[in-house]
């Protein structure tokens, strides 16, 4: 009788391990570049994934959003955002009447060619209250700019905010431009 409990009870924990195991996962791996969609501030990381792109004569404006923001208004990007997420924006100027490749330093005087002014963001940014975590803003710094054949922009910015701490702010975006209307 005791041989049978013990059998019983081996049997009864053998299935318990045994049932309880998980299967293989898969498990995908994103690569992690500093250039990918993403900010980079205070030693945390950020996500984007879409941007908006308006201008006119010299004067052009970037947003890059991240997947919790998006448009009230789908067919009209002037209308507001909704959503919970992060944002980070430049106001660029060009002797062109299009936005040029290449890289733009960050001014005060918004008339110097590629220069870069009035540029910051929010994290954690609720848009319908128009509340957020933690806002930055440029004291200095580049925005490199390259549009692939593809047609999507390669963008990288580095720079120190205007805070106490001069903390750096850094990242990048790959991908289309949504263009303002």
């Amino acid at each position: 009788m005791k041989q049978r409990f013990k059998m019983m009870i081996f049997m009864t924990l053998a299935s318990v391990i045994l049932f309880s195991c998980k299967k293989e996962e898969k498990v995908e791996i994103k690569k992690n570049d500093d250039a990918a969609n993403h900010i980079s501030f205070q030693g945390k990381k950020y996500e984007l994934s879409w941007g908006l792109y308006n201008g006119s004569g010299n004067s052009f404006h970037i947003e890059l959003l991240s997947p919790g923001l998006s448009l009230i208004k789908e067919n009209n990007p002037n209308y507001g955002m909704k959503g919970f997420g992060h944002l980070i924006s430049f106001h660029f100027t060009s002797d062109s009447e299009i936005l040029e490749e290449g890289t733009y330093s960050h001014s005060e005087d918004s008339e110097g060619r590629f220069t870069f002014h009035s540029a910051g963001g929010a994290l954690d940014w609720d848009a319908e209250a128009d509340k957020h975590k933690i806002h930055f803003a440029f004291d200095s710094g580049k925005v490199t700019i390259k549009k692939k054949d593809d047609g999507n922009y390669e963008i990288k910015f580095n720079g120190p905010d205007k805070g106490e701490n001069k903390d750096i702010i850094k990242g990048g975006f790959t991908g289309k431009l949504r263009k303002k209307y």
